[in-house]
């Protein structure tokens, strides 16, 4: 796919969808397989650039879905949108993973639903409002880099932490990502038994009374045992009620998560998890084979292993905003006495 396909892309995805809905369903279907077919180096720009194009096209092939397009925007202009004022946070219940908003716009009711990676980009969030509401918002938030770089701290935050928005209990998911990564860390490999053990990223390793857990691995096996995604500032928050600490290992300096093999074998005695194997059946069999024996011929990237790469996340409300390679970290949920304190993994 190269440029001129970002506008054939965008032009299709338009005739597919109502005019009215042109700007917020149309132009996500084209975002995303766009950010999927397309093989070279894709730009917010391109991506700006072919919907604009696709636009024009269709313009000029279809002026009646255009005329639906045009009147469906309404009567305002940018002198009539609604003040930032007037925009208010009415409730919301979040997970941690999703978020259900409502907001009253200058009188108007408008519900939002979004997972954090949403949440994180204004433009997303306003042309949401605007489709609902069916009204122009003015937002100080858009427009230069500067003023995108406030809204996390200064509409995000305040919408968390406000006494409306209500952080359900995930107690129940927690003990599950619990389970998955000590059943995860009883079937480690034998540091001795394999070379260069700290370039693998998909098995656990046993060194000395440590168990190293790779990230990637680790990711896999949580999402795979409990069956669906699990947002990586939970899976943080169970390796710090766990005592697991971050390391980085080998020469690239990957990131692994260290465990006491002894509390590990505690904690499954203590929860019927797996069976105390030991490094001996541990060892070099797993090497190269899968747990059940069998010649493992999936590749590390097929299962998994950028499950932990940078993305953008919501951190906690009462938390800091870090602006390390743009990440943001998802809720945090409630601390649990004597655990160890919550930390960053920098995805």
């Amino acid at each position: 796919m190269n440029a001129s396909d970002l506008t054939l892309l965008a032009y299709s995805k338009l005739g597919l969808i109502s005019p009215r809905a042109w700007d917020v369903e149309a132009f996500e279907s084209y975002t995303k397989y766009a950010e999927k077919a397309y093989t070279g180096k894709l730009t917010k720009g391109d991506l700006n650039r072919g919907w604009k194009e696709g636009l024009a096209m269709m313009k000029g092939a279809f002026p009646k879905k255009w005329d639906e397009y045009e009147r469906s925007k309404g009567l305002m202009t940018s002198s009539e949108a609604v003040p930032w004022e007037k925009v208010t946070f009415t409730k919301g219940t979040t997970d941690g993973d999703f978020y259900s908003l409502t907001f009253d716009i200058d009188g108007t009711p408008c519900e939002l639903e979004c997972d954090d990676l949403q949440l994180s980009n204004p433009e997303y969030v306003i042309r949401k409002m605007q489709f609902r509401a069916i009204k122009l918002i003015d937002c100080p938030y858009m427009g230069s880099a500067s003023s995108k770089k406030n809204w996390i701290p200064g509409a995000v935050f305040m919408w968390l932490k406000s006494d409306r928005m209500n952080h359900a209990v995930r107690e129940n998911l927690l003990d599950a990502v619990k389970e998955s990564i000590l059943d995860y860390a009883m079937r480690p490999l034998d540091f001795e038994a394999i070379v260069r053990p700290w370039d693998q990223i998909k098995d656990p390793i046993r060194e000395g009374g440590f168990i190293y857990m790779p990230s990637p691995g680790l990711s896999t096996h949580v999402h795979k045992m409990t069956g669906r995604e699990i947002s990586r500032k939970l899976i943080s928050t169970a390796l710090s009620q766990l005592g697991a600490e971050e390391k980085r290992k080998g020469f690239n300096r990957k990131r692994f998560f260290s465990i006491l093999y002894d509390k590990v074998s505690l904690e499954n005695s203590e929860t019927g998890i797996g069976e105390d194997i030991g490094a001996d059946k541990a060892g070099a069999v797993r090497a190269n084979k899968g747990w059940d024996g069998k010649f493992d011929d999936v590749r590390p990237e097929e299962r998994g292993a950028d499950a932990s790469a940078d993305g953008l996340a919501i951190e906690g409300a009462k938390g800091k905003v870090k602006d390390t390679d743009d990440t943001l970290s998802s809720v945090a949920p409630p601390k649990t006495e004597g655990a160890h304190e919550p930390f960053e993994v920098p995805f």
